[in-house]
């Protein structure tokens, strides 16, 4: 889709019970684009601006590839402010004209009370830095994925979200919760106490890890149909890989062990895929070492006694999430706002390194990716590699009913939709939505070009939605074929609000390769609060 041009090809909803199984030929692509965004820093770590194509080198599974395509990417200048779109129309993907995206994740699940007021006063101070000029979103994790403001220039807007935030209940403990209580009591009631404090504290981080890996899906899946670096800046105090574990038997599992590495994985690789790279900024300032994790665990003897955790868990995963996406971790310094803003300042300009892969070589397995500068004392940074999958989600990322898919706090933006919305009639609405050409998938039938998707579009109440989906059937011939891939497809359709129904929620899903594209209007909807900002 192109701009706002509207779509000459007008397709209408129909329920359809059942499509006819037929012999249809799939157009297939005979290779993938694998994108690499890279950022450069000199000796000194400013960001280099002025780099081409032949100051490049890429290594693909340790072996010399061409770059094919090659583009850099730079932020407007600061001060500039870019055009934003009409209050009635609302989109899943950022507009065009800023290609670098930040997104800045408060994450108040996993630090400490102390430490997230520490950080709330810095980001109110980054806020109000005029130099900054790039898109930011602003989110922030507790229990669950909260949005404050999506992808804005308007720092005062930023700040004044900030400021707004409510204090979070502290869900962050250090050490033993029961402290010296356990001393005073008999052996086996120490014992007993100190087995039920390890179990309080393992089914914590279980519920953490839980949330946060979600939560980071969840913004890999939002971000992934829109082109370019996004940059992802994790203001964390961290949170462990491993669950129940015992310093004193590093290499033995115990009961209850579990390691979340594979979890965590996963969830940075489809941050990685989506073109995001994640920046840690360490919450908890300055370390010391009488600030190590201490825990109340098993000795030897079978005693439960405090033991001085050298490693640093939380830190490990905050280098593992940055070493897998290309990014760096801001750690021991109390200045946590200047951390926040080298991580947007780096992203102001970025080098994309393109290449192909062929379809007999998407043979499934991760392949490594390595880029180089030419120019000495450079600083390249870019993730780690790819996996060499075709364009397919997977079923975790598509399954669902499509009023489940809604609930989430942030759209899906595999199929790009953007929404224009009109009072039609008391409680009704004329929805016109403009339908993207990526992430849809057409098959060639006896001239025809043919598709089959979910579609849901309907009012609802704090994301639950009782509308269920319907399928639609698009069925194009040449000449609408060539309008669909220049500017996608359009759908008109009235809805009826309820009382009480806050928003309006769009929703399609393809059939063929599980792409989805959602889109809340979170709004109050009466004919009086149309053309409101959300």
């Amino acid at each position: 889709m192109q701009g706002y041009v509207r779509s000459s090809v007008v397709m209408a909803l129909s329920l359809i019970a059942s499509v006819p199984a037929q012999e249809q030929q799939t157009i297939k692509s005979t290779s993938r684009l694998v994108q690499v965004n890279v950022l450069v820093r000199d000796g000194n770590g400013n960001p280099l601006t002025n780099l081409t194509k032949d100051d490049f080198t890429l290594q693909v599974s340790g072996k010399p590839h061409p770059i094919q395509l090659f583009s850099a990417e730079r932020n407007a200048a600061p001060g500039l402010t870019p055009a934003q779109p009409a209050p009635q129309i609302l989109s899943n993907r950022s507009l065009p004209d800023q290609p670098n995206l930040v997104i800045v994740l408060f994450d108040e699940l996993n630090t400490t009370a102390m430490d997230v007021a520490t950080a709330r006063k810095h980001l109110l101070h980054v806020f109000t830095n005029p130099e900054l000029n790039s898109r930011t979103a602003l989110y922030v994790l507790g229990n669950e994925l909260k949005i404050l403001r999506d992808f804005i220039v308007d720092r005062a807007a930023l700040a004044a979200a900030v400021a707004a935030h409510p204090s979070a209940p502290q869900f962050v403990t250090i050490g033993s919760e029961l402290g010296d209580l356990a001393d005073a009591v008999a052996p086996a009631a120490a014992t007993a106490m100190g087995r039920a404090d390890l179990m309080v504290q393992d089914a914590r981080d279980a519920h953490r890890v839980r949330v946060t890996l979600g939560a980071l899906e969840t913004i890999a899946a939002h971000v992934a149909g829109i082109p370019g670096r996004k940059t992802l800046i994790w203001v964390t105090g961290g949170l462990p890989f491993i669950i129940g574990f015992d310093p004193e038997t590093f290499n033995q599992a115990r009961v209850g062990e579990r390691n979340l590495y594979a979890e965590a994985l996963q969830a940075t690789r489809m941050l990685s895929e989506s073109d995001v790279t994640i920046d840690v900024v360490d919450a908890r300032g300055v370390q010391t070492d009488d600030q190590s994790d201490l825990r109340r665990r098993r000795s030897a003897s079978g005693r439960y006694g405090e033991t001085a955790f050298k490693v640093d868990r939380n830190y490990d995963t905050m280098v593992a999430a940055a070493k897998e996406t290309g990014g760096e971790v801001f750690r021991n310094t109390n200045d946590i706002g200047r951390a926040v803003e080298r991580a947007i300042e780096a992203s102001s300009v970025t080098y994309t390194l393109g290449f192909y892969v062929p379809s007999g070589d998407l043979d499934g397995r991760f392949h490594p990716i390595k880029v180089s500068v030419k120019q000495r004392g450079t600083q390249p940074r870019c993730r780690t590699g790819f996996l060499a999958t075709p364009d397919v989600l997977s079923d975790k990322q598509v399954s669902g009913p499509l009023q489940s898919l809604l609930g989430s706090p942030l759209s899906r933006s595999d199929i790009s939709l953007r929404l224009e919305i009109r009072p039609e009639a008391a409680n009704r609405l004329k929805l016109t939505v403009h339908i993207g050409p990526e992430g849809m998938t057409l098959t060639e039938e006896n001239g025809k070009w043919n598709g089959t998707f979910e579609w849901m579009a309907a009012s609802g109440r704090n994301g639950a939605y009782d509308t269920p989906g319907r399928q639609l059937k698009v069925s194009l011939n040449g000449e609408a074929y060539r309008d669909f891939m220049a500017h996608g497809l359009t759908v008109n359709q009235i809805i009826s609000s309820g009382e009480g129904d806050n928003e309006v929620g769009v929703a399609i899903r393809d059939a063929g390769s599980g792409a989805i594209g959602t889109l809340r209007l979170f709004r109050r909807i009466s004919p009086a609060a149309i053309g409101t900002q959300r």
